[in-house]
């Protein structure tokens, strides 16, 4: 199960903040691919109750998905291809 925001645009948008779903299941997954071009700010914030355990992710490249994927017993997102 996967939540995936794409932009599709002619031209790079550059700041992106993408909040975790409320109540995901496990093992769910939200990407972001920028298809318009690469993003030069890139921000997964969890949500009440989650947290984010892995590298920063700080920018994406055009055409190329970032995912983070959810842990319930650990009530943590963790970075995934």
């Amino acid at each position: 199960m996967s939540n995936i925001v794409s932009y599709s645009s002619g031209a790079a948008i550059t700041s992106v903040t993408i909040t975790t779903e409320a109540s995901p299941g496990d093992g769910q997954r939200e990407c972001y691919v920028g298809a318009g071009g690469a993003t030069s700010s890139l921000t997964f914030t969890p949500n009440t109750g989650q947290t984010l355990v892995s590298t920063t992710i700080t920018a994406g490249v055009s055409n190329v998905p970032i995912c983070i994927t959810y842990v319930a017993p650990l009530k943590a997102w963790y970075r995934s291809s």
